[in-house]
This record gives C-alpha cells, structure tokens and sequence, in this order.
C-alpha cells in the first residue's frame, strides 16, 4: 500500500503539518521483479487531504457555518481510479476530534454535470458525510475514474454543539485509489447524489414539536445498476427511504439509532450494498423520503439528508 501525503487548506491556512507517514516497505529478493512491478502498478493508494483549519468556539451552530462553509479545490496527480474514502476530524497534529464536530461534508467534481441538477452544474458529488463519518468502499471491481485535469472541490460545514472549544480544526479525507492503467482493469461507478436541492444544497426547515416527513420525486436521467449507497442524516433525524414511485417495496430504507437527545449513533443498513445490482433505468421515477422526529421547541433549519447513490455503467 502506498500512503501519499496532500496538504490541502481553505485560504487563510498556513503550515499545514503533515498528519500521516508513508508505512514502511520491505523488500527481499525471494520477489521476482516482475512481480514486484505488477503490485506497485495495482496496489492500493491512500490520498489524504485536509481542509482546514478552523477554531470552533463552544456552542457554535450549524446554521452559522452553513452560510459560510469551507472550499477547498484540487487535482489528482495522475489518473486514479477510486474505491472507496475514509472521513475524519483531526486537530493540527493528526488527533482525531469528535466526530460531532463534523455536520456536513461534500467533494464534487466539478468538472462533471450533476444529473440532477438542471439549473447548470454545481459539480457532481462522488463523496458524502455526517458526522458519523461513514467509510465507504465501493464493490469489488468497480471503481470511480478521476483524470488530473478533474477539478475537485470539498464543500464542509462544521458545527460544535459541546462546551468545549477547539482550535486548528481540519477535516481529513482519505481517498482509497488505484492507478489507472493497463493492469487495473475497473468497472465504471457513476454517482448521483439524490438530495432535496441538487443545485444549492439549500438545508431544510422542520417545524418544532412535530414528526415530519418530507418527500421529493424525481425521473431519473440515467440508467445503472445501484451496487452501493450511503446516506447522511442530522440530529433529529429518523429515517430514510429510497422507492421506485410504481413499486410497494423500497429500493433502500435506513432507520437512526438516537440516544436521549436524539443524537444519531448509527445508521441501519448504512452504507447499502447490492454486488448484484438493483436496476435502475432512465425515465422512471424514484422518490426520496425523509422522516424527523423533532420533539424539540425549536425550529431545525441545518438538516442536509441526502443519499449518494454508485451505479454501475451501462
């Protein structure tokens, strides 16, 4: 395994440490060198990112950062496929924070049309997290290919709800890839992030002291078999439900496990995975159904639920 090393920052951060070590490698010469060549052509790359970094004072809310998220673009140095990522929270020196730190994180390609959104591209999604920063890693076989002329952006808000304050924030992302050439041999993964506003992002408002449940229908514009899915909920949060509108069944549901507060500890059934494949084809319509269980008396005006579908090209 190779670990490669990016130190990427919002504009304003400055001596960005580096948080990981490559692992040390070991080689004898019971390897024939062919071999050794055919493993550092497949072999698997962690590219680590960071956006950051930021001080978060106690009490901070989501709804304050979601009007000033942080952005940070990048580029690949070379043709990767990628397999899977890894979200975390860490500090300057690589000490992994609270997940709760985290509400929402989305990296895009923005050099790729978002089959939703129809207003013009935004980017299209290819990774998603909460703060139960959810690893993902795609089915065996498939990847998701990213050129280094791909300009990709990562969009995160991040909140602290605790009565402690942390300084030098970063979010860390972990892309699991491979190289792309005549050994590695991928399938095609297309992602589709099916939200309530695929443009903006724009965070719903649920009304206070109420179970809500809130629907959007779409027709979908592209054809695949959905092998992998990962859903986001906030606080408040109960459930989400992925159906084909002509179809009893679910194509995916997921329920939170919440403790007294209804801070969501797990996710059932997240992230979804179907190495068959569900089909999916063009034209027909899918509707997204998000339940909030918000006994609270106070409006929620920061909930981001969305699920970032991976379907298998045709």
């Amino acid at each position: 395994m190779i670990v490669t090393i990016v130190q990427g920052c919002t504009k304003g951060g400055e001596n960005m440490p580096v948080f990981v070590e490559p692992s040390n490698s070991v080689s004898t010469n019971e390897t024939p060198a062919l071999e050794e060549e055919i493993a550092a052509v497949t072999g698997l790359e962690k590219l680590i990112y960071h956006v950051g970094p930021v001080d978060l004072e106690a009490h901070t809310d989501s709804e304050t950062m979601l009007d000033r998220p942080l952005l940070m673009r990048f580029q690949l140095d070379k043709p990767m496929w990628i397999i899977g990522f890894e979200p975390k929270v860490v500090d300057g020196s690589g000490k992994t924070l609270p997940s709760e730190l985290l509400h929402s994180a989305l990296v895009s390609n923005m050099n790729e049309e978002n089959p939703l959104c129809r207003k013009g591209s935004s980017g299209n999604p290819f990774v998603l997290a909460s703060s139960l920063l959810t690893s993902v890693n795609f089915p065996e076989g498939y990847g998701y290919p990213i050129s280094p002329k791909d300009t990709l952006e990562a969009r995160i808000v991040f909140k602290n709800q605790t009565d402690e304050s942390f300084v030098d924030v970063f979010y860390e992302i972990v892309l699991l890839a491979k190289p792309m050439n005549e050994f590695v041999a991928l399938k095609n993964l297309k992602p589709m992030l099916v939200e309530f506003d695929p443009c903006n992002h724009t965070p719903l408002e649920i009304e206070p002291s109420l179970f809500t449940e809130k629907k959007m229908s779409y027709e979908l514009p592209v054809s695949g078999n959905l092998l992998t899915a990962v859903g986001v909920l906030q606080d408040f949060g109960s459930t989400i439900t992925l159906q084909k509108e002509d179809s009893s069944d679910p194509v995916w549901k997921t329920e939170a496990i919440v403790d007294e507060n209804h801070h969501i500890e797990e996710m059932i059934n997240n992230p979804f995975e179907d190495p068959s494949g569900i089909p999916l084809k063009e034209g027909e319509k899918i509707e997204l159904s998000v339940g909030f269980d918000n006994f609270s008396d106070r409006w929620i005006n920061d909930a981001l639920p969305g699920v970032l579908l991976y379907l298998s090209g045709e």
